[in-house]
């Protein structure tokens, strides 16, 4: 025999006098949040994938369309049970299927750093979530801005190689800086 306890009940964690054992979690239909349908997210979105592979010429289903399908299932989970486990998947999945499958669409030109842009923009989006949920900025803010900055600067390179490259420009700046940083701090202190 099962018993439910109420989060408030002070009995909660001592076992009855008539089992051997209390049931800790419910998975029946009382739960105030059911969980999301997962095959019917799947079906949807590879009903969708078909289609666009019928519609759209050169389009592949297999592979980047497989990818963002399964990164969208993730983040529409997080979304809808609020649960972190759903996030990180999704965002890197997402990011990694995501450049394929819009080549494959003829939306962007190929050139490499398009994963890494998009990885890094990902990571910028976790770090967001993070703050607004009163996280505060943690290492997915620098990973995801360094990320995003390199890949960006990639794929400005290949497709228009007259642009002058970001560490051609930033890593001069930066050694700039820190040399009149050191500088300023050596006259304050005479």
């Amino acid at each position: 025999m099962s018993q439910t306890f109420q989060p408030d009940d002070p009995n909660r964690f001592r076992p009855s006098s008539s089992s051997g054992f209390v049931r800790g979690w419910d998975w029946s239909r009382q739960d105030q949040r059911p969980g999301l349908p997962w095959i019917g997210l799947v079906l949807v979105l590879f009903g969708a994938l078909l289609l666009l592979g019928e519609f759209v010429p050169g389009f592949h289903v297999a592979g980047p369309a497989l990818g963002v399908a399964a990164g969208l299932a993730f983040l529409i989970a997080w979304v809808t049970n609020r649960g972190r486990w759903g996030l990180y998947p999704g965002i890197f999945v997402l990011a990694i299927s995501l450049p394929g499958f819009l080549i494959d669409l003829g939306v962007l030109r190929n050139a490499p750093g398009w994963t890494t842009l998009f990885l890094g923009i990902g990571l910028l989006i976790v770090a967001i979530v993070r703050w607004i949920g009163h996280g505060g900025v943690g290492w997915q803010a620098l990973l995801g801005g360094l990320m995003a900055l390199s890949g960006g600067d990639d794929v400005i390179q290949a497709l228009d190689p007259g642009v002058p490259s970001f560490d051609a420009i930033v890593f001069p700046v930066v050694l700039l800086s820190l040399g009149l940083l050191i500088l300023m701090r050596s006259i304050r202190r005479r």
